[in-house]
């Protein structure tokens, strides 16, 4: 979005010229990401936590990963809303790949949320099957 708004002003404004250059665009989506992802993940994390959602937990006979009981887990919420967010903002959005694989990456953020979801609410290690 700020892509198509800011890069024609390109002609009126010389700096935003760097707005062409897929790898500026790239680095700056990093660090929006980074930083959003800094800001949000302690206190989604400590929503989480609020809402009673107990951590994923651990199989049995994992004896050494017994310290790991109740670790947070559907943290990438955090990290994909902050991907989304960049892609949305400094992506090319009139290029076809860009939507098919912001498409590919929900579904899989889909599928990653529906194996968290199930695996804290029943409180077993048998999230989503392989099929």
């Amino acid at each position: 979005m700020l892509y198509h708004l800011l890069y024609p002003l390109h002609v009126h404004v010389s700096w935003l010229n760097v707005l062409k250059y897929q790898t500026f665009r790239a680095m700056l989506a990093f660090l929006v990401t980074f930083i959003l992802v800094l800001l949000f993940q302690p206190a989604f994390i400590r929503w989480l936590k609020a809402q009673g959602l107990r951590g994923q937990p651990v199989r049995e006979e994992v004896a050494q990963h017994a310290e790991k009981v109740g670790t947070p887990t559907m943290g990438g919420a955090v990290v994909i809303a902050s991907i989304l967010i960049s892609v949305l903002l400094l992506g090319d959005l009139t290029n076809l790949y860009v939507w098919l694989t912001l498409f590919v990456m929900l579904a899989f953020a889909a599928l990653g949320f529906m194996d968290d979801w199930k695996k804290i609410t029943k409180q077993n290690t048998r999230g989503v099957s392989g099929r």
